[in-house]
Formats: C-alpha cells, structure tokens, sequence
C-alpha cells in the first residue's frame, strides 16, 4: 500500500513538472515580443517616493529609472515626462479649475543619465508636490488652490522614451 502512494505521488509530480512546462498561449510578454526584432526599455529600478501626504510642501514623486537597448544605451537620446491629475473625491475640495488633460512636464535629456552597476544608462527623476499643482493649474502648496486637491485625488506620471 505504501508503494502505490509513492508511485501515485511521483506519477503526479511528473505530470505537474511536465506541463509547467509547457509555452502558455496567453503569456502577455510572449504577445509583447513576438516578431520584435529590436527597440528599447525604459525601466523603473526603484520608487523611491509616490504617496503625496496633503498640506505636505516638501512631498515629491521620485523614481530611478534605466534604459536599455540594443547598443547598451547608444540609442538613447531622451525621455518625455507627463503628468495627468484626476479628481477622486469630486465631493470634496473644488479641482474645478485643474487640467484634467495630460500635460507636458519636462524632457529628461541622455546628458542627465549616468552608467548604472550593470553600464546602463540611470537616472533619478524627482518633481514636487508644488511642480504637480502648478502643472496642472491648481497653485502651491499653502495657497488657497491647494484646498481643491483631497485624499482620493490622483497624480498619474508617463515617461515616454525616445530613440
């Protein structure tokens, strides 16, 4: 009794090793690469800083991010920056006058980028609560314009990269 247990479990190890694996059909990376011969990452390495405490002037959004490429970095040339504000607690606090669109921020030139531990091109990219606000039509932190963000409003940050 106790040799068919051991066969039954080994016989169900196999089973579960081989088809594990086995290529997924609906892999989403598979879908994403295939047929792509070339191109370029951008990736964030860490978030160092993405919650925005309210009435908090020095609060910022900071992430380190790496580009990689077929040239390890050659292909580099700059990263676009926007931001989007969307109103998540439209009972509180008037965000009336914000620009709801996405806005331009800023462009991240090559220049700024140093060789990260692995000789990718990294840098850190920080902006303040204050740049938010501003950016998005709603003043600084402390003015009367701050009284139209609420907890449950949200900053979105898009990086684009450019080859």
């Amino acid at each position: 009794m106790k040799n068919i247990f051991k066969i039954v479990a080994l016989g169900a190890v196999l089973v579960f090793s081989a088809t594990s694996c086995e290529k997924d059909a609906n892999n989403v990376i598979d879908q994403v690469v295939d047929g792509v011969t070339n191109g370029a990452v951008l990736r964030t390495i860490m978030i160092v800083s993405n919650e925005i405490p309210l009435f908090d002037s020095t609060a910022s959004f900071e992430v380190i991010i790496e580009e990689q490429d077929a040239q390890e970095g050659g292909l580099l040339e700059s990263v676009d920056v926007y931001l989007t504000f969307v109103d998540g607690s439209p009972d509180e606090g008037d965000s009336s006058a914000a620009n709801t669109d996405e806005v331009f921020i800023r462009n991240i030139p090559a220049s700024e980028f140093s060789p990260g531990p692995f000789g990718l091109p990294r840098t850190t990219y920080v902006i303040t609560v204050n740049e938010m606000l501003a950016a998005v039509g709603l003043g600084d932190v402390g003015s009367s314009e701050e009284e139209a963000i609420f907890g449950g409003d949200t900053f979105t940050t898009r990086m684009s990269l450019v080859t």
